[in-house]
């Protein structure tokens, strides 16, 4: 009997452990719900993938990229600022945040600038609207 209540826990804490969702596959989900347009399900997902992993750069990305889509300029730029914390190269997080900044009436060019250098050529259209 004793064998067999420690199987039975033994399965059920291996069950337990490999069942539950990682930051990849919130990762993932946030993905597919922004490809259907779904901007406010991503989000949650993205977050939850930050809150299993603080250290997901590209999330941190995504999460801005959502942001921007639905107009919340301000907001993104924190998760910019963390994604290039955790990856200084991060093309994609500068441009982000240099749209933001320039929606926002600040100066984003040099952000775009950093963008388009480390390869991300959608900053030059940007760069063409923002930076006179």
């Amino acid at each position: 009997m004793k064998k067999s209540s420690s199987l039975l826990i033994a399965i059920f804490l291996f069950n337990s452990v490999f069942s539950q969702a990682t930051s990849i596959d919130y990762f993932n989900k946030g993905n597919s719900l922004m490809q259907s347009k779904d901007i406010e399900g991503a989000v949650v997902n993205f977050s939850t993938a930050i809150k299993l992993d603080p250290n997901y750069e590209m999330a941190y990305v995504n999460r801005a990229l959502c942001r921007m889509a639905k107009g919340k300029w301000a907001s993104a730029i924190p998760d910019c600022n963390k994604a290039l914390e955790i990856n200084p190269n991060q093309a994609v997080a500068y441009f982000i945040r240099g749209c933001a900044k320039a929606n926002t009436k600040k100066n984003g060019c040099s952000d775009l600038y950093k963008s388009l250098d480390l390869g991300y050529s959608f900053a030059q259209n940007a760069i063409s609207k923002f930076c006179k």
